[in-house]
């Protein structure tokens, strides 16, 4: 048996919610190996000395995050110091783009920490999973059959 041929081929992902907040992000597991990659390419080498290019690196992890839902401008609010319009619309949704994710990557207090610990932790992964497939093997509240 060799545990490197059974190596899954496809990103492991799941979903999870941020702090109190109710915001659900959904995630992709890093393994040690994909980490020391991240961190190679983010590296570079000036004056003869190697040095950590922390743009890149913010950019390379916010690529972690896959998509979100619950995110409001309101609740985005909370986690960010933001100046809105008086008549701002705090229950519109705001877009899961490269530029959003780097953002609160940047400014939430605690979502890097929070989305580094969350990505790097298979058995979180793995209760995700089996919290998904449980959740989908229970029958509706209508009465229905279970979710497909």
């Amino acid at each position: 048996m060799n545990l490197n041929e059974m190596k899954k081929k496809t990103p492991t992902t799941g979903w999870f919610t941020f702090d109190k907040s109710g915001v659900e992000i959904e995630l992709r597991y890093e393994s040690p190996a994909e980490t020391r990659m991240r961190a190679e390419r983010c590296t570079e080498i000036v004056n003869g000395r190697e040095r950590a290019n922390n743009e890149k690196a913010m950019e390379e992890f916010a690529g972690l995050i896959i998509s979100w839902r619950g995110l409001t401008l309101g609740k985005a609010s909370e986690l960010m110091n933001l100046e809105l319009p008086a008549d701002a619309d705090l229950t519109a949704g705001v877009p899961c783009t490269k530029e959003n994710k780097l953002a609160l990557i940047v400014e939430a207090w605690g979502f890097e920490n929070w989305v580094g610990q969350k990505c790097t932790s298979l058995a979180d992964f793995v209760a995700a999973k089996r919290e998904a497939e449980r959740k989908n093997s229970q029958p509706s509240p209508s009465g229905g059959s279970p979710a497909a």
